[in-house]
């Protein structure tokens, strides 16, 4: 039998974290005054050492001083003290991304398994030095905290329903998210759907899959589209092959399926999957797709960005991509699955 996604078929593409803060659900976290603490508990994979981490500073003006240290968890509180003499770094923010890293390499491992909390804490005060610290998302297992003194450990509460914004950087040199939340912002306004103007995925394979259309999580509509609104894959020399049109008056806000009358087949290769209005619509009247930007675009899976078109009715269209999530995702048609049983497995792969 096969496998049935939780939409009828198969859908994979961005996550919830993503979706959320394309919503715009980011938040800021003043930590100007003195004492003011941030964190996030992380639970070790491995014997990794930690390098630094990377986040993301909202504003900041005249700022102070904020220490950085990664301490091991004892009876559900932080040490106090670092699980390295390495793993303590004192800097200054500074507006945007800002890469943490210890001046000098902690050697002394991580125990797999063990919980270590990743503490940021002010201790000379700023004007203004705000960081974008969490994007509401629940269900997450990463625990986020935050207190006005944090020079007591056991004061750091956790916030419910919130995920912390930073990635990890190990020693062998990769940078990871893991359970956290790589995105702090939502996309830019390229992802307009109107005119030659095109948007939705660049999608990268390297096997074979059965592609039966696209959904989209919350499909914008700005004045009064008239035309349909198209999904096309193409290949990236600008071959469509397959497409499907949907009247305006079946399309409305919010979550949005697009399906082919029959899945199509995709072998490895490179394909840009979008939505168009065939050269209808203006500026003023158009669709919208969401998209969320990273901390770095290192921890991007390659094989999904957010594909465009500027010239969607030209013979061949071209094409372009940038390093941003789509808040789309494409259906697969049933994954084959060992025979036997009744009934549906719901899976996401995300």
């Amino acid at each position: 039998m096969s496998i049935v996604g939780n939409l009828g078929d198969t859908p994979f593409g961005y996550n919830n974290l993503a979706y959320s803060v394309a919503g715009g659900n980011a938040s800021n976290y003043a930590m100007s005054a003195l004492n003011a603490g941030w964190a996030f508990r992380h639970v070790a994979k491995d014997t990794r050492d930690i390098y630094g981490i990377k986040v993301w500073w909202g504003g900041v003006s005249t700022p102070g001083t904020v220490q950085f240290t990664v301490e091991p968890v004892s009876a559900g509180v932080a040490s106090g003290t670092p699980y390295d003499a390495n793993a303590t770094l004192s800097f200054t923010p500074t507006t945007g991304l800002q890469t943490l890293t210890f001046a000098s390499h902690p050697t002394t491992g991580l125990v797999a398994g063990n919980l270590y909390d990743f503490i940021l804490l002010t201790t000379v005060a700023g004007t203004t030095q705000t960081l974008v610290g969490s994007v509401a998302a629940a269900n997450y297992p990463a625990e986020f905290m935050t207190c006005t003194n944090g020079t007591t450990r056991s004061n750091f509460t956790r916030v419910s329903a919130y995920t912390p914004i930073a990635t990890i950087i190990y020693s062998d040199g990769s940078e990871e998210p893991g359970v956290l939340c790589p995105y702090y912002t939502n996309g830019t306004g390229m992802l307009t759907i109107y005119g030659n103007r095109a948007t939705g995925v660049k999608l990268v394979l390297n096997g074979s899959v059965e592609l039966r259309g696209a959904w989209v999580a919350s499909l914008g509509i700005t004045g009064t589209p008239t035309a349909n609104l198209n999904f096309q894959v193409w290949s990236a020399s600008g071959t469509s092959l397959a497409s499907v049109s949907i009247p305006a008056s079946q399309i409305w806000a919010g979550p949005f399926k697009a399906l082919f009358a029959a899945p199509v087949t995709l072998t490895a290769g490179t394909y840009y999957c979008l939505f168009d209005q065939g050269s209808s619509g203006t500026s003023g009247n158009y669709y919208s797709v969401g998209s969320a930007k990273p901390l770095d675009t290192t921890v991007l899976p390659t094989g999904f960005l957010v594909g465009t078109s500027t010239s969607i009715t030209s013979t061949p269209p071209t094409f372009a991509s940038a390093n941003e999530t789509p808040i789309m995702g494409l259906l697969l048609n049933d994954i084959p699955a060992p025979s036997g049983g009744s009934g549906y497995i719901p899976i996401v792969l995300q």
